[in-house]
């Protein structure tokens, strides 16, 4: 089963949810003067809740050792795959095509757990059988820009470019004994804090003055430094307007990143997954 199939399975009830909220009500009284679409706000802030359902592959090598242990820090050293967190998001419409935005997600976590093969995480060597300590922490910023170059009363069509920067701590650690002699604790941490640009869409829709819908999605494959890699990101939200500078919302985000780097600080790859479901909460004005 994959993690996108997965993912969605426990989360189809904040789907449904998005969906009975897209949805116009029937028989809703129609006004005899054209209803008035805000399709844009000049400043959105959104704060949310999310739950994401991550797979992570990754590979640490040495100078000492050379080429690491492929391993899945979800099988291997029993990372639960489950992560709550928190995330923000906000967007300046500026002028009536152009669109600035930032967002920021963190994605943390820690377990110990007992090592079923031999492993080599970087300098650090672990038997099987030995209890591991981890910690593994993501931190997701995008910055970007969007041009409407197709616009019209209820729906818009924008091209975006942005720089996606990820910053993935990983700490892990053993610890050595001598019957009930605590000897030694090795460990070994790694950080990467990894640029990568993308390309994509994002398209909009007004079901009515108080809803909205848009999704948006990018890719893009790129060399930058010591860094080499590339991404898919895919964001589809539902907006409901409650009141004149507040509402609410839930969305769908799925994202992958394949990044191989030689930086001093981490060498090796990384291969991210995760589908995040979430619900926020919309500030306009």
């Amino acid at each position: 089963m994959t993690l996108m199939t997965c993912g969605l399975r426990r989360s189809w009830p904040l789907l449904m949810a998005a969906l009975l909220l897209a949805t116009p009500a029937a028989g809703q009284e129609t006004s005899a003067d054209p209803p008035e679409y805000r399709l844009f706000d000049r400043f959105t802030f959104t704060i949310g809740i999310s739950w994401s359902d991550v797979s992570t592959d990754l590979r640490l090598d040495s100078k000492r050792f050379g080429v690491g242990t492929d391993l899945s820090l979800e099988d291997d050293l029993g990372l639960d795959d489950g992560v709550y967190g928190v995330d923000a998001k906000f967007e300046w419409q500026f002028a009536r095509r152009h669109r600035l935005f930032a967002s920021w997600l963190d994605l943390s976590r820690d377990d110990q757990n007992t090592v079923t093969r031999d492993l080599q995480l970087g300098d650090l060597l672990i038997p099987v059988s030995a209890t591991t300590i981890v910690e593994f922490d993501v931190t997701d910023w995008r910055i970007g820009y969007t041009y409407y170059p197709w616009l019209r009363e209820r729906w818009a069509l924008g091209i975006s470019a942005g720089v996606r920067v990820l910053d993935i701590k990983l700490a892990a650690g053993i610890d050595s004994f001598f019957g009930d002699i605590d000897l030694e604790f090795t460990s070994e941490e790694a950080d990467i804090v990894g640029p990568l640009p993308f390309l994509g869409f994002e398209y909009r829709y007004m079901f009515d003055q108080k809803r909205r819908f848009t999704v948006g999605a990018g890719w893009l494959k790129a060399k930058v430094g010591d860094y080499d890699g590339g991404q898919w990101i895919v964001d589809a939200a539902i907006q409901s307007l409650v009141g004149r500078h507040w509402g609410w919302g839930a969305s769908v985000g799925y994202s992958t990143v394949d990044v191989n780097t030689e930086d001093d600080d981490f060498r090796g790859k990384v291969e991210l997954e995760y589908l995040t479901p979430r619900i926020f909460a919309k500030f306009h004005w």
